[in-house]
């Protein structure tokens, strides 16, 4: 009988340990069972959030697209701007040659006895079209000067 005891304490210990062991695998379902909950709860936000996702990615791009074409109407304004000061500084430069020049004339007519009668500058006088004239109006030998006088009758 003692073996018979000790079989049943050995059997009965075998099922408390099959009862510790069919609890721990319950109470590890459950919480399988919750962790799955979960994790379908999370899918499901995720899903639900993809579409703001991609929304807010649209939007983003959207921006990026204005802003883009914003830099390109810049960077054309920047070329026309640039083109605009390149030919201010071409007006400036045709400008102070002028006032050169007004001035190499002023210079030369203040230091010339004719400027007390008649003043042509240098250039002038050296110049194509003058020599055309003198080749027109004056004699060979520069001695004899035709005038052209023009009266208009009213």
């Amino acid at each position: 009988m003692l073996q018979q005891t000790e079989g049943l304490k050995q059997v009965d210990n075998g099922l408390s340990e099959l009862q510790n062991g069919l609890e721990a695998l319950e109470s590890g379902a459950n919480e399988l069972q919750s962790g799955l909950e979960n994790g379908a709860t999370a899918s499901n936000e995720m899903v639900t959030r993809t579409g703001e996702l991609a929304s807010g990615l649209g939007q983003i791009n959207d921006v990026q697209i204005t802003l883009q074409t914003g830099l390109n109407g810049l960077s054309e304004k920047m070329v026309e701007l640039h083109k605009g000061l390149a030919d201010s500084t071409d007006g400036l430069n045709q400008v102070g040659e002028g006032l050169q020049d007004a001035q190499k004339y002023l210079g030369g007519l203040s230091a010339s006895k004719a400027s007390e009668k008649f003043f042509i500058p240098e250039e002038v006088l050296n110049g194509e079209e003058f020599q055309q004239a003198f080749n027109m109006y004056l004699s060979d030998d520069k001695k004899m000067t035709t005038l052209t006088i023009v009266l208009e009758y009213k």
